[in-house]
């Protein structure tokens, strides 16, 4: 199975007049040869899918020897990437997204590095959370936790919203079907009422990670000590047990501490 070769041609259109690049040709059978102006030039192939794209959509892409794609672009790009098809993208290696990301990933020395920022930030997130012993990739924005001490499976899916309402907790769920907690992508904005009930009347154990700013004053804290890189300073967050806890690194000797707590009932069993 080849790429998509009609979208092929529309995105070496829409890349031509791109300062970035010296040349975009379609080659055949959805393959892209990009040249950089300056790294090095680049294999890309292009897929038409409009509704999820699976492993049978990607594995034949990485079938062939004569051309070893760095980068596999959808159009549309609302279309849903499964796990399976991410994890054979991944371990070709090559990256995925829709053309703004193939734009991004252009950027960088390695194409096939190219990661969503925004996706690796929660991907980490959960690996490293101290009650998840491993993670699985079901879809581009869903992940299923897996705890410790025999507790049950968490679905989780990444929602990007300001203000998150019932109906992008609805939406999600018509796009991905049935999670156990919504997570707010964005630090900015608010979780609304309506949100929340939309969660509970969902099913058993909803939840939602909720964002807040600065340490926790709680008697149950745990302490993080980190190193300003820039400053070599020591400064502190402090945060209760079983958090999401992200330090992030500001201008100067600033730091803040980025909280993402567990909101709702969460299923034990």
């Amino acid at each position: 199975m080849a790429g998509d070769e009609g979208v092929a041609i529309w995105i070496a259109d829409k890349l031509k007049n791109d300062g970035t690049f010296s040349a975009v040709d379609s080659v055949g059978s959805g393959f892209l040869e990009i040249v950089r102006k300056d790294q090095f030039p680049f294999t890309a192939v292009a897929i038409g899918v409009r509704d999820v794209i699976t492993r049978v959509h990607v594995a034949p892409l990485f079938g062939g020897n004569e051309r070893r794609p760095e980068f596999v672009v959808n159009v549309p790009s609302k279309a849903i990437w499964s796990g399976t098809a991410i994890e054979i993208i991944h371990d070709a290696p090559a990256a995925f997204g829709a053309l703004g990301e193939l734009i991004r990933a252009s950027r960088e020395d390695r194409v096939s590095t190219y990661r969503n920022k925004e996706y690796s930030f929660f991907e980490r997130a959960f690996r490293q959370h101290s009650a998840v012993r491993d993670i699985t990739r079901l879809y581009d924005r869903v992940f299923q936790l897996h705890r410790y001490r025999g507790l049950k499976d968490v679905t989780v899916a990444l929602v990007d919203a300001y203000d998150m309402s019932a109906e992008d907790i609805r939406n999600a769920r018509d796009s991905y079907g049935r999670f156990d907690a919504a997570v707010k992508m964005s630090s900015y904005g608010s979780i609304t009422t309506a949100a929340n009930e939309a969660a509970e009347s969902m099913g058993p154990g909803p939840l939602s990670l909720e964002n807040s700013w600065g340490g926790s004053t709680s008697r149950e804290t745990e302490r993080v000590d980190v190193t300003s890189k820039r400053r070599g300073r020591k400064n502190e967050c402090r945060f209760r047990r079983g958090e999401l806890v992200f330090v992030w690194f500001g201008k100067g000797e600033f730091i803040e501490c980025v909280r993402y707590r567990l909101a709702g009932r969460v299923p034990d069993a």
